[in-house]
């Protein structure tokens, strides 16, 4: 398991809010946030070839795609939060650039602004 802040590997991860974004981070970037419970469990492993290239990568362009899908529909980042349920920080980090959509928001996103985010 990876920090989402910092990159780094860690045993054990903690969900917290930074500045309104929650986030999965090791025990040293938990204390730039409020912590909200500790995560412990670790998704197996998958095991056959078929199972590691069954899962869809999210496309380079996909901040591009989503920019574009955002001034087409004339939305700001809290129309998208209070339409998707999704806190507005973090849809304006994505929006910005700042981070990736995670494969479950980029779902959302895909629905609601009905754009392909996934090759």
């Amino acid at each position: 398991m990876r920090c989402e802040l910092c990159g780094e590997p860690a045993d054990k991860l903690y969900e917290v809010e930074i500045e309104g974004a929650r986030m999965r981070v090791c025990e040293r970037c938990a204390r730039n946030g409020k912590i909200l419970r500790e995560i412990s469990e670790e998704k197996p492993m998958k095991t056959s070839e078929e199972e590691l290239f069954s899962e869809k990568m999210i496309r380079s362009d996909y901040l591009q795609i989503i920019s574009n899908a955002v001034k087409r529909m004339n939305l700001s980042a809290d129309d998208i939060s209070k339409a998707i349920g999704v806190e507005k920080q973090e849809i304006k980090q994505v929006l910005s650039g700042k981070i990736p959509p995670t494969d479950e928001l980029a779902h959302k996103l895909e629905k609601f602004l009905n754009v392909k985010l996934f090759d």
